[in-house]
């Protein structure tokens, strides 16, 4: 006698149905390796140990550095051996003085060194670095891992021999030159490509607050030379004289002058900055004769900006939102520092690209 047959047996399933379900079931289990993974990972059981050389302005930021979850695979710190008079973060143990490295290193069985002292001469130990070094113990420059880990210079311990003698410092008459010519035509092209746009925002600008359409406001470029900057009008006229930083006039932009913020839309007129020879594609975020005056006097490295034409957008741009203090002026100038020391096409290529994803998906800009 046959079995009765199950409802279940009697089901037949289309192909597509099976093909789903095979699809779903391996989303379902690629989804829970990867959690898997990552939480792992977080763990970091193949992490390096890191052994910081200093306790100064330098190390301190670098070891904050590591300590973000994304820089966890570079290595987890396992204490500082500082100078005389230095103190680590409070997340860092003091392990010891520079005379008891070599105890130290015996001790704890770092991976990597990574040296980060304020000053080197006469207090660098050059001999068990180097003994420690053939024993096959990594040794990182403080600076160079700083660079790698942020993209931007800690102008902190930064010094002047940090810039002169760097091999990344070296952009030549040939690369400026290609690089003002790609400015060039990007603004030819945006000009021709954005006409419309341009007429429409202008239109927009004046029906929501009046005229002008554009302002003017005076800047300094290369060389220190000033210039008049051309951007679409975002913010009221302001009744009396106040304060230009950002934070002192939130409530005078405009509803379009918002919007054209978000995408970065307001800085489409500066392609003309661009044709008149003050600006380039990618540089440093030109600055007001007043805040450069201001700042040169409490940043160090400040009027290092001017060593190149200013861009409309930039590392800086794209990597921090519109300051307000004197300390987003302090982290912007790390941006455009590294962006200066690192010049290159393919930096301004990645630039662009990011400045186009601002563009389009308002993401990364304030």
């Amino acid at each position: 006698m046959s079995p009765t047959p199950t409802l279940l047996s009697s089901l037949q399933w289309p192909p597509q149905a099976e093909t789903l379900a095979a699809a779903l079931a391996v989303a379902v289990a690629a989804f829970l390796l990867r959690r898997a993974f990552a939480g792992w990972a977080a763990t970091r059981p193949f992490a390096d140990r890191i052994l910081v050389l200093g306790a100064g302005p330098l190390a301190h930021s670098l070891i904050a550095a590591l300590e973000t979850p994304g820089h966890a695979h570079w290595g987890r710190v396992v204490g500082v051996v500082a100078d005389d008079g230095e103190q680590p973060p409070d997340s860092c143990r003091l392990l010891g003085r520079l005379e008891e490295l070599e105890e130290v290193v015996e001790s704890v069985r770092p991976q990597r060194i990574v040296v980060a002292l304020t000053t080197r001469r006469g207090r660098m130990p050059v001999r068990s670095l180097l003994e420690l070094r053939v024993q096959g113990i990594a040794v990182d420059d403080g600076h160079e891992l700083y660079e790698r880990l942020t993209g931007k210079l800690a102008i902190e311990a930064l010094v002047p021999s940090a810039l002169i003698f760097s091999p990344d410092c070296r952009a030549n008459r040939l690369s400026r030159a290609l690089g003002r010519g790609v400015s060039l035509v990007a603004a030819i092209l945006g000009l021709a490509l954005t006409a419309p746009l341009i007429g429409l925002i202008a239109l927009l600008v004046v029906l929501d607050s009046g005229h002008p359409a554009f302002f003017l406001h005076e800047r300094l470029g290369l060389g220190g030379r000033r210039f008049n900057l051309v951007k679409f009008r975002t913010m009221r006229r302001a009744p009396c004289s106040c304060s230009e930083w950002e934070r002192d006039n939130l409530e005078r932009i405009t509803f379009v002058g918002r919007w054209l913020r978000k995408f970065r839309l307001d800085e489409l007129p500066q392609f003309f900055n661009i044709l008149h020879g003050a600006m380039s594609l990618v540089g440093p975020r030109p600055e007001q004769p007043y805040f450069c005056e201001m700042l040169e006097t409490s940043l160090d490295f400040f009027s290092q900006r001017h060593t190149v034409r200013p861009g409309i957008t930039g590392w800086a741009q794209i990597k921090y939102q519109y300051g307000s203090t004197v300390e987003d002026a302090k982290r912007k100038l790390e941006l455009d520092l590294f962006y200066i020391k690192h010049l290159s096409i393919s930096l301004d290529m990645v630039i662009v690209f990011e400045t186009v994803k601002v563009i389009f998906l308002g993401k990364g800009a304030k």
